[in-house]
């Protein structure tokens, strides 16, 4: 597997303009870039969880894109409670009973094998994507959604599908 200082940084990848839309100046971007380069075999060094991302839907809304967090459990939980039972048939093809344990579980990844992003709108998770290496083809992965009932139509989806692609080509899925 590789290291986290062989993870590269998509900030550090990003062109100076795109860091200015993303809300970074050309400053704090290059001394990002900086930080990066003399942190590259810190164990400390965070880039390898990329940020926050706001997108925006059909409908004209917007919705804040950003990796999955331990503490993000309780939340989740409360996602999967919301979604009605053909939402939740079409995610796991079953029908799960899913608790605080298993909705920690799927908050526990490790940014590599596995990944995961939360949709979060008003401060509540209405959408998550995970990608999962598969063990004998490490370029390849899995994918899984799910979007809260209300948003589904919304372009949701297909936001969380794009930004999932980038990441994981970042980290050589290919």
């Amino acid at each position: 597997p590789r290291s986290r200082s062989s993870i590269p940084c998509l900030r550090w990848k990003r062109s100076s303009a795109s860091a200015t839309a993303f809300g970074f100046s050309f400053a704090q971007e290059h001394r990002h870039r900086r930080r990066c380069e003399r942190n590259r075999e810190n164990e400390d060094h965070d880039c390898d969880v990329d940020p926050d991302r706001d997108v925006v839907l059909r409908s004209g809304s917007t919705l804040r894109l950003r990796p999955i967090r331990p503490e993000d459990a309780p939340a989740l939980l409360a996602f999967y409670q919301r979604l009605s039972p053909d939402s939740l048939y079409f995610r796991f093809f079953s029908l799960p009973k899913v608790d605080a344990e298993r909705a920690a579980g799927f908050c526990r990844v490790d940014y590599d094998q596995q990944f995961a992003l939360v949709g979060e709108t008003a401060g509540r998770i209405v959408a998550v994507a995970h990608y999962f290496r598969l063990p004998r083809r490490p370029d390849r992965a899995e994918v899984a959604f799910t979007v809260e009932d209300a948003l589904q139509g919304q372009g949701v989806g297909t936001r969380l599908l794009e930004r999932l692609a980038e990441i994981a080509r970042a980290r050589g899925v290919t």
